[in-house]
């Protein structure tokens, strides 16, 4: 029931069903809980606040999300390794709350000795790159995410948040490769990547080649956004309908 109501909301959310996908997360979270899984139930909690955080852009609302949850379920109410410091790191840096981020950062260093952590680096690095991000220093979130990207199994998972921090460094070249590495690179778990940011970067790509004049590929990229969301929820229709109204305004035929 976990696996399944966690799938589940990925897959709404990934086209923009955002309430469908919160209610999903809601059953993982209960049947976390009477399975007596703490580390499960905080996880999902995350995963609601970065839909409130990202998607909706409510950064305030995804931090309540977290708050809720850890008031229910303390961190040092749970063994040091089955904390989601990395995942609440993430958070807290989507809702806007580096200090937060940082400071958990720094305990998850400091609590897991660093021979006892190797495996998590690359997550640690990346974390902190999105913490980069967040604050606006994209020089040093290019640094911690390339570097993670190097330790990453994952050929893709890192890219989108890449893709931002060359964006924010006035990098237009260097986004539009990344953008685009992320949409062509295979991987068998990508929607977890694809949740967040799949519509994110059709919409970017869309608007960073209708910069440079390039009608079609930004006519592409704003359809595939167009087409994706086409029955996401009310509350993102406005960027749906804006991504409409612009390839009806690049086409030549109009």
């Amino acid at each position: 029931r976990v696996r399944t109501s966690r799938e589940l909301a990925k897959l709404a959310a990934v086209r923009g069903r955002l309430g469908e996908a919160e209610r999903h997360l809601r059953d993982a979270m209960t049947a976390n809980e009477k399975r007596g899984s703490r580390l499960g139930y905080l996880s999902r909690a995350a995963d609601l606040g970065l839909l409130q955080a990202l998607l909706r852009g409510d950064p305030a609302g995804g931090l309540r999300q977290l708050e809720a949850a850890l008031g229910r379920y303390p961190l040092d109410s749970i063994a040091p390794f089955e904390r989601p410091y990395k995942a609440l790191a993430v958070l807290y840096a989507a809702a806007r709350r580096t200090d937060l981020a940082r400071a958990t950062l720094e305990e998850f260093e400091t609590t897991i000795a660093p021979e006892l952590r190797q495996y998590e680096e690359p997550a640690r690095l990346a974390a902190r790159g999105v913490v980069y991000l967040a604050d606006g220093n994209a020089s040093e979130a290019i640094v911690e995410l390339r570097r993670a990207d190097e330790l990453e199994n994952c050929w893709m998972c890192l890219l989108p948040d890449l893709g931002r921090a060359y964006e924010l460094a006035g990098q237009a070249d260097s986004a539009l490769a990344i953008y685009g590495r992320y949409l062509e690179r295979p991987w068998i778990t990508r929607l977890d990547v694809d949740v967040y940011f799949l519509a994110m970067v059709y919409e970017r790509l869309g608007a960073l080649y209708e910069e440079r004049g390039n009608t079609e590929k930004a006519t592409y990229y704003y359809g595939k956004l167009v087409e994706l969301w086409k029955d996401a929820d009310p509350e993102l229709q406005p960027r749906v309908e804006a991504a409409r109204r612009t390839v009806s305004a690049l086409s030549p035929d109009r």
